[in-house]
Parts: C-alpha cells; sequence; structure tokens
C-alpha cells in the first residue's frame, strides 16, 4: 500500500492486516520493519524497482490530499499515480492496482444517486485535480493493460479528519472548547451527504481486494445525512451543546446541497454495508478516547 499513514490509508491498513492479508508499505520514509519499503513516486524508475522487488499481487494507491496551490494540488495527486501505473506496465510483476479517487468528481449531480457511471463536473479544484488523476490513471491502464479499479470514497469520517473538512472543523473548536455550551463557527449545516466511516471503507477494501473487480466503484452507503445532525450526535456524545454560527466566507464555498452515492455496484461485490447512523458517525468521528 502507498499512502497507509493517511486519512484513509490508516483504517484501510488496519483492516487488512487484521483480515489475513500480507500488508507491505511503501513510504520515502523506511522503518525496520520487513514489511515497509522505500518509494518515492516521483522517480518512476525508483518505483519500478521496488515493484520487482516486492512483486505484489495487488498495489493500493491511497496518496493524495488538498491544498489551494494548483501546482501542488497535481504535485500530490495526478503526478504519483501516473508515475505509478507508469512503472507498473514495466514491471514484472504487473500488480492489480487500486486509485482512490473522490465523490468530489460528480460535482452536484442534481435530483437522484451518484452512480459510477454519472456526469462528472467537479465543483471545486480538488475534484478537478481527483477527476484528471482517475481519467489518465483509467486511460494508461488501458493503454498498458493493467487491471485497475478506481475506488470513489464519499465523504469519510474518522479522527484524523482535516480541519480544512466540516467535520474536521467542528471536531477540533468542540474538542478545544470549555464549559456546557460551545459556539461553532462553520459553513452551511443544511447539507445533506452520504458519511461513511474510516471503519466501514477498511472493511469494503478488504473484501474488495479478495478479487479486484475493475472499474469505478463507489465507496458509500446510499443513505443522505444532514450534517449538522452529525454535529449535534456529537455534541450529545460528549455532554455538552453548541451553538452554530454561521461563517460567510464557508458558507459561500461552491458544494452541492446534496450528494449522496449509489452503492448498488458495491452492494453486488462485498457483504459489508456502511453504519451511517448519526450516532455511528459520531462515535468514529470524537473517537472513544474522547466520549
Amino acid at each position: 500500500m502507498v499512502g497507509a499513514t493517511g486519512l484513509l490509508g490508516r483504517p484501510v491498513s488496519r483492516a487488512l492486516e487484521i483480515g489475513g492479508h500480507e500488508l507491505h508499505r511503501a513510504s520515502r520514509s523506511l522503518d525496520t520493519s520487513s514489511t515497509s519499503h522505500r518509494l518515492d513516486l516521483s522517480d518512476v524508475f525508483e518505483t519500478e524497482q521496488t515493484l520487482n522487488a516486492m512483486r505484489p499481487d495487488v498495489v493500493i494507491q491511497m496518496t493524495g490530499g488538498v491544498t489551494r496551490d494548483p501546482v501542488r494540488l497535481a504535485q500530490i495527486n495526478i503526478v504519483p499515480t501516473v508515475n505509478l501505473i507508469t512503472a507498473a506496465s514495466r514491471s514484472v510483476a504487473r500488480p492489480a492496482i487500486f486509485v482512490t479517487g473522490s465523490a468530489a468528481e460528480y460535482g452536484d449531480p442534481g435530483e437522484g444517486m451518484a452512480s459510477e457511471d454519472s456526469v462528472l463536473h467537479p465543483l471545486s479544484p480538488y475534484g478537478w485535480a481527483k477527476l484528471a488523476e482517475t481519467a489518465t490513471a483509467a486511460e494508461l491502464a488501458r493503454i498498458h493493460g493493467l487491471h485497475l479499479t478506481i475506488v470513489r470514497p464519499f465523504n469519510p469520517v474518522t479522527p484524523e479528519l482535516p480541519e480544512t473538512t466540516a467535520l474536521g472543523n467542528f471536531r477540533r473548536q468542540v474538542l478545544t472548547g470549555s464549559g456546557r455550551v460551545r459556539k461553532i463557527v462553520c459553513g452551511r449545516v443544511d447539507v445533506m451527504r452520504d458519511f461513511v466511516t474510516g471503519t466501514f471503507l477498511g472493511q469494503a477494501m478488504v473484501e474488495l481486494v479478495r478479487s479486484p473487480p475493475g472499474g469505478i466503484v463507489n465507496l458509500c452507503s446510499g443513505v443522505g445525512v444532514r450534517l449538522e445532525t452529525v454535529m449535534r450526535a456529537a455534541a450529545s456524545l460528549l455532554d455538552v451543546e453548541i451553538e452554530l454560527e454561521e461563517d460567510p466566507v464557508l458558507a459561500g464555498l461552491p458544494a452541492p446541497a446534496v450528494i449522496v452515492g449509489d452503492p448498488a455496484r458495491l452492494h453486488g461485490l462485498i457483504t459489508a454495508r456502511a453504519d451511517s447512523t448519526p450516532e455511528s458517525l459520531a462515535l468514529e468521528l470524537i473517537g472513544p478516547s474522547s466520549s
């Protein structure tokens, strides 16, 4: 796995190990573990050498991130995936590859659920970067005859969410605040999202890697949950009250009012189902040690 220490990589790598998979982590930093390998995805030749040494059956690519710098956005999302697939096409093993896209690729799907064949029209630079990443990956895999699966996680919920996300911003404020009533400065809270826990994402990937399906797979629940209900469930978990104050800058960021994923293909591939109630999402967000 590449990106095992990242936001999604942590719960997925834990689940793979618990599920009995032989997991090898590849990154620029090398520890003393026999399952840790040095890998610099900016270097195609080094990546090819690493793949030839490891000879993995499956490679899971979970690097990436959000930044306001458009050049950096491409560097951390598009370039590593292009280099990985290029190296895999030259390697002896020619592994099956999983590339992690995003629900942000769909933008605003309008009425109904976002399915894998929905029209893609991202609303944010990050969404466009992820779309460029996955579209390029698909074309390179087709050219080189590699087996590629693109997974699109919908709104993930973990304790490590960055403050640039609505729930990450909320988590920081509610945990660092004091007193019974805590003021939360936030954007719109009436939006409805398809939230999925990191735990579920791990369970889903454990099943998917057993027989990589190829194509695009939404990692979603099919259930829309209003953002405010998750916040209030988390406040209840902490036994506090919250006062929400809308920040006009945050509220003005482009975002669809509703986006829910269609889990039909996913449900045909795995038995795990997302537990996306406000209470379960709040517990995952806050973490048992903070409750």
